[in-house]
């Protein structure tokens, strides 16, 4: 992945999603990496998750790839682990 020019927010809902809207965040991913931009997006389920999923199987380095959390990382991480999302 070259050097980031720009970033680009991705957030929506995590209650309501489908796939169409699973392929579009996705497909929108894809199209912003290939343009020399960035992923910024939040730890949520759904929309969050898709966009942080196809970011990292674009660029496995993550250099085009922030995910910014309204918690500490800790919080995040127990919470997951106790919502059984998270696995160790």
């Amino acid at each position: 992945m070259k050097d980031v020019e720009k970033w680009v927010a991705i957030s929506g809902s995590w209650r309501k999603t489908n796939k169409k809207i699973e392929n579009d965040v996705r497909k929108t991913v894809r199209k912003v990496l290939s343009s020399k931009k960035g992923i910024i997006t939040g730890g949520a389920l759904s929309v969050d998750y898709f966009a942080t999923d196809e970011a990292i199987k674009n660029d496995p380095s993550c250099k085009a790839l922030k995910i910014y959390l309204p918690t500490t990382s800790k919080s995040f991480l127990l919470t997951r682990l106790y919502e059984n999302i998270l696995y160790i």
